[in-house]
């Protein structure tokens, strides 16, 4: 059995939760007898548990019943190389399965730090591929406001000079709302010069 979001349990309902993890028994809604159940539980939380207790927001001692085995799963923004091998996944199940990120636009979605997670992938790879006209998923298919987040940037170009290209490339596309033709007619003295304005 899944709970998600075990941290806005409500005192009353974490008591319940115990007692079933104590007892392994239920009692169904208008039954009269509990009946013995064996089940394992994973509980998920997008919460600092520790600090919900200290806050007597979650009980010490139902904690400690879930926690035999804790696996902490990082964000979506700590792993953006799992964004290609998400977005081959889930565009099938959206009903895009011809459909694919090129590299500009998963350059791009990585750039971007979502704070929704998978959910907030699912999403925008669902809103992209509704504007898609050929086989690939552009920047310019990507939500606007993904694209302006991506592109502000808290970094600097550095590194290899096709790092720094890239991220000039980015920066255009960001400036030109993903609009390839738009972002290749600009000077590419107007491009390097943003650039090393944030120097």
């Amino acid at each position: 059995m899944l709970l998600d979001e075990v941290d806005a349990m409500s005192p009353k309902m974490q008591v319940s939760l115990l007692r079933v993890l104590e007892e392994g028994r239920i009692t169904r809604v208008g039954a009269e007898r509990p009946v013995a159940v064996d089940l394992r539980v994973i509980a998920a939380s997008n919460e600092d548990l520790q600090m919900a207790i200290t806050q007597k927001r979650f009980r010490l001692d139902l904690y400690h019943r879930l926690c035999a085995l804790f696996i902490r799963l990082p964000s979506l923004k700590e792993r953006t190389d799992d964004i290609l091998i998400l977005s081959r996944h889930l565009l099938p199940q959206l009903g895009f399965s011809s459909l694919r990120l090129s590299n500009d636009a998963l350059a791009l979605l990585k750039r971007y730090h979502w704070p929704g997670n998978v959910r907030e992938l699912r999403n925008v790879l669902l809103r992209s591929a509704q504007h898609a006209t050929g086989t690939l998923i552009t920047p310019q298919d990507i939500p606007q406001e993904v694209t302006v987040a991506a592109m502000t940037p808290s970094t600097v170009p550095n590194g290899s000079l096709r790092a720094s290209e890239q991220e000039l490339i980015l920066r255009a596309l960001a400036d030109t709302h993903g609009n390839m033709q738009q972002a290749a007619a600009r000077p590419v003295e107007l491009v390097y010069a943003r650039g090393l304005d944030a120097v």
